[in-house]
Parts: C-alpha cells; sequence; structure tokens
C-alpha cells in the first residue's frame, strides 16, 4: 500500500545538508524518530537548536499525521475540549518522552521551557517559503487566499511562507486556516502589522481562541491567518548568537511601552519608558520576551506590570540590564 505520509513528507521536507545560515525562528524539523520539533528564536546552539518536540508517534494519540497517529505536548483534551498544555508541563513531558534531553549541558535563561536538539538527530526540515510554493502548487484552496493576500497588502509572494502543519503539507479541506511567515525587512513587517491590527479593529476580522483575542491573528476572506513575521536581513535581528547573564532572579517592574519595533518577532522586545524596578526609578529599559504567546501582544502607550528576571546581555551592539520573560503569566496590563 502507498505510505501517505512518505509521500507527503517527501514533498515538503528539505535534507539537513541543505540548511544554509543559522536555524530560523518558527520552523518545524523532523526527528529521525518520527517527532516533530519546533524551533523558535534566532540564538541557537552550535550545531543544534532550542526548540520544543510539538508531535510525536504514539500508536494511541488522538491526532492523524498521513496515516500515523500521535499525540501533542502544546495541547490535550479536558472534559471533551482542546486547552493548551503550560509550558512548565510541556517540558517535563519532553524529558519523560526522551530522558536523554536532560543532560544535553546548560541551558542558558531564555531557553528554560526548551530542549536541546542535535541537527544530526533530524531527517530533514521544513523551509517556510518552500513548504508554501509546494502547498500552493498542490492545492488551489491554498493558492487563493495567500495570492489575495499578496496583492491586498502589497506582498511579494517570494516573502510568503507557511509554518505549523501546513509547512509539512497537512490541512483541512476546505482550508480554514494557514499559519504565515511573513519575510520582510523591520520597516516592511511594520508596515504589515499596522495593517493587520486595522482590520481586527472590526470584529469580523478578529480571532479569539482558547479564550483570548490575539492581536497578529486575522481573519481574510472566511480563513484565520496566524501571523509569524520573520526577519529578511540578518543584520537586524536583535538577538542572535548572545550570551545572557541573570542578575537577580525575581523583580517587579513596571512601565510604559514606548518602543515597540519588535514586538511582533519572537522573542519580542519592547522598550519601557517611566519605569519603576523593585519601586525605584529606572532608565529605559528593554523588555525580552520568550514566550511564543506573547509575539505581537504588547504596543506602544501600553502600561505593563512584570515579575520576571534581570539578566544582562548584549542587545543592540551594547551591554545592558534587561527584564526576561519566559511564561506569558509573568507579564500583565495595568
Amino acid at each position: 500500500m502507498p505510505d501517505l505520509f512518505k509521500e507527503t513528507i517527501d514533498k515538503f521536507m528539505l535534507p539537513m545538508e541543505s540548511l544554509r545560515g543559522p536555524v530560523r525562528d518558527a520552523m518545524y524539523f523532523l526527528r529521525k524518530d518520527g517527532s516533530f520539533v519546533f524551533s523558535e528564536g534566532y540564538c541557537h546552539p552550535p550545531g543544534g537548536l532550542y526548540g520544543k518536540i510539538i508531535y510525536y508517534p504514539d500508536e494511541n494519540g488522538p491526532f492523524n499525521i498521513f496515516g500515523r497517529p500521535y499525540g501533542a505536548t502544546n495541547k490535550h483534551m479536558e472534559g471533551g475540549e482542546l486547552k493548551l498544555t503550560s509550558h512548565r508541563e510541556q517540558i517535563l513531558f519532553h524529558y519523560e518522552l526522551d530522558p536523554s534531553l536532560k543532560d544535553r549541558g546548560p541551558i542558558p535563561p531564555f531557553a528554560v521551557f526548551h530542549a536541546i536538539f542535535h541537527l544530526d538527530e533530524f531527517s530533514g526540515y521544513f523551509d517556510h517559503r518552500h513548504s508554501l510554493k509546494v502547498a500552493m502548487d498542490l492545492d488551489p484552496d491554498i493558492r487563493k487566499p495567500v495570492t489575495m493576500i499578496a496583492r491586498d497588502f502589497g506582498l511579494s509572494l517570494d516573502n510568503l511562507g507557511a509554518t505549523g502543519s501546513l509547512s509539512y503539507g497537512k490541512f483541512e479541506h476546505p482550508v480554514d486556516d494557514i499559519d504565515m511567515t511573513f519575510y520582510g525587512s523591520v520597516a516592511e513587517n511594520g508596515r504589515t502589522i499596522k495593517k493587520i491590527l486595522e482590520l481586527t479593529k472590526e470584529p469580523a476580522h478578529r480571532v479569539i481562541e482558547f479564550g483570548k483575542f490575539w492581536p497578529m491573528r486575522f481573519y481574510y476572506n472566511g480563513v484565520m491567518i496566524c501571523s509569524f513575521f520573520q526577519y529578511l536581513m540578518e543584520e537586524e535581528v536583535p538577538l542572535k548568537d548572545f550570551d545572557m547573564s541573570v542578575v537577580r532572579e525575581d523583580v517587579e517592574t513596571t512601565g510604559r511601552v514606548d518602543d515597540d519595533t519588535h514586538t511582533i518577532y519572537m522573542p519580542s522586545i519592547i522598550t519601557l519608558t517611566d519605569v519603576e524596578i523593585n519601586g525605584k526609578k529606572s532608565p529605559d529599559t528593554p523588555v525580552i520576551m520568550y514566550d511564543g504567546s506573547l509575539r505581537g501582544e504588547f504596543y506602544q502607550g501600553e502600561r505593563l506590570g512584570i515579575r520576571a528576571k534581570l539578566v544582562r546581555v548584549k542587545l543592540w551592539e551594547r551591554e545592558r540590564e534587561c527584564i526576561l520573560v519566559t511564561l506569558s503569566e509573568e507579564v500583565k496590563r495595568l
């Protein structure tokens, strides 16, 4: 019998030897044990990546990927309803699935809820732009919404890609959602997010999932678009190949968002003004958010309260102290 899994994966997956340059944010990799691993951010260990197993082979798993049963680490059924699994629970489950992940060297402060994977343990990877081109060639239901967004947003099709399950060829008919990557300069991506935020002022375009409004997700002609912004130019990535040390484990910070230029990326980076740290006035302070659920969450003018780590890191070519957030619950609007 034909192996639908292999047939589909072979159309979308690229061999590891074709991976050029650093591991990018929001890429899927297929582990040799059949697990799908998701990378986050632009800083990764030499010859490896910081990521998370999203789907893993499980003969009793509830998720079907091209005829094979899978379990998921990031979501679970509870009382007949699909729920998100916390980051703390996810990483503990990783160690149950593969105890060797515990002993792969020190984890930097920003990656505490990620595991270290070696590039040689993967069969291949799914390039955003390659995957979207393959999907569009295979199915007009993918081509239509993508070309409409490119036209209406004034974007090049060459700078659009796919992540999520679409990146390895899995989607429903009719197509009801696309995890889309937008490649552009910081200025170009800034113009795109402004269009998205303008769209979502209308309730018909808003996405409410898991009990929250997602600012970077939007409905477009009946299809839900989940946005993942990518730095097109490597020199514009503010945090790559960096070292980070913890100055203080638990600090209380308040401030108003002054610069939201990099809020739409992973990690999300904002700068606070009118800052108080542990009750003392402080200079403008960057906040680094290494939780993917906080992409595009906070914008200029919003006042925040944060209880998280104070770290030292080289950011924008200068050593400085920043606030590091690794869990969404560490940040509140005031």
